[in-house]
């Protein structure tokens, strides 16, 4: 394999058949693998991976590690994943794998740095998870906070609903 589309389309196609691993072990090689790069500007070579680390790269290895059940590996993919990102979602899954691995202030640290960024799939979920972790780690007064606010959102959506539907 030469070309960065063949690495991810071999990995994608891993990952549909359900080997997780093995697609993360092929992303894996493919950024390990250097080849001659030149640059036009100066002229001078320079050996770079196959495949690049960004954004979509990186939270493909993720996921993959993440169906693979390697959430120690998977953290500090998702981690840069997560800082070349415009949106705070990959915080918010990055909180949810350190909540697997009962690090409890690290999960709430990336899931508040994931809202704050904001862009949030499911701010619902979030903030039930977030007060979720709180409850784990003793801190009642935020955990009381994390769900009032859930509650107060419950029901608006609630109130929302029903004025739809009417």
């Amino acid at each position: 394999l030469d070309k960065q589309a063949e690495y991810i389309t071999l990995a994608q196609l891993l990952l549909t058949f359900d080997n997780p691993y093995w697609a993360a072990e092929v992303l894996i090689n493919g950024q390990k693998k250097l080849v001659p790069f030149k640059d036009e500007e100066t002229g001078e070579e320079k050996l770079l991976p196959v495949v690049k680390e960004d954004e979509k790269t990186l939270k493909l290895l993720a996921d993959c590690l993440i169906s693979a059940q390697e959430y120690e590996q998977a953290i500090p993919i998702l981690l840069r994943a997560a800082q070349l990102s415009d949106d705070g979602q990959k915080y918010v899954v990055l909180g949810s794998l350190y909540s697997q691995l009962d690090q409890w202030e690290n999960a709430a640290e990336a899931i508040e740095k994931g809202i704050k960024k904001g862009n949030v799939r499911n701010l619902f979920q979030a903030k039930l998870s977030l007060g979720s972790i709180f409850l784990e780690m003793r801190d009642f007064e935020k955990a009381k906070k994390e769900f009032n606010f859930y509650k107060r959102l419950s029901i608006k959506q609630c109130l929302a609903h029903k004025w739809l539907k009417s």
